[in-house]
C-alpha cells in the first residue's frame, strides 16, 4: 500500500524540486530548445521556498511532487505543481492539488493559474476557467491565465 501525504517544504529541498519540475516539463516532448528557454523558471531556490506557501508531496516517503502557492492578498497564485513522471497518471497530482486547496486558510480566496496547455484539461476538473491568454516563450506561443474560486 502506497502511503501518501503532504508536507511543507523546506529550503533544503529547493535542489529536488528543481529536478522534479524539469523532468515533469520535459515529461511532454517538447523540443530541447524550448525546455532551455524555460530552464530557468524551473529553478526553485531556498529563498523562493522561504517566500512562498510551499508542499511537498510524498509517497512511501519520497518527495514525489509539489505545489507552490503565491499570496497576492487578494488572490492565491498556484506558480508551481508538478508530479515526478513516473507518478503522472496515477492520481498523485489530483491528490495533491485537492489536499492543497482544502487547506483552511485558502477557503474563499480566489485562485489563479497560467497553466501549461498541456495542463489545461487537469486545472478545468478542479473548476479553473481561463480568462484570457497569455504570450509566453517561445514567440508565438500562449498559456491560458485561469482562475477559479475556491
Amino acid at each position: 500500500m502506497k502511503i501518501v501525504r503532504l508536507t511543507k517544504a523546506s529550503e533544503e529541498d529547493a535542489f529536488l524540486l528543481s529536478s522534479i519540475a524539469l523532468k515533469a516539463k520535459s515529461f511532454w516532448n517538447y523540443p530541447e530548445e524550448w525546455i532551455a528557454l524555460w530552464k530557468d523558471d524551473l529553478i526553485i531556490t531556498s529563498d523562493f521556498i522561504n517566500q512562498h506557501i510551499c508542499f511537498l508531496l510524498n509517497i512511501d516517503d519520497k518527495t514525489e511532487g509539489f505545489c507552490i502557492i503565491i499570496n497576492h492578498d487578494t488572490y492565491f497564485e498556484i506558480e508551481h505543481c508538478w508530479i515526478n513522471p513516473d507518478c503522472i497518471g496515477k492520481g498523485y497530482g489530483k491528490r495533491m492539488l485537492t489536499e492543497v486547496l482544502s487547506k483552511p486558510e485558502f477557503k474563499g480566496y480566489k485562485f489563479q493559474v497560467l497553466s501549461d496547455p498541456n495542463a489545461l484539461g487537469f486545472y478545468q476538473k478542479f473548476g479553473f476557467e481561463t480568462i484570457k491568454q497569455v504570450a509566453g516563450k517561445p514567440e508565438g506561443r500562449f498559456l491560458p491565465l485561469m482562475e477559479m474560486t475556491n
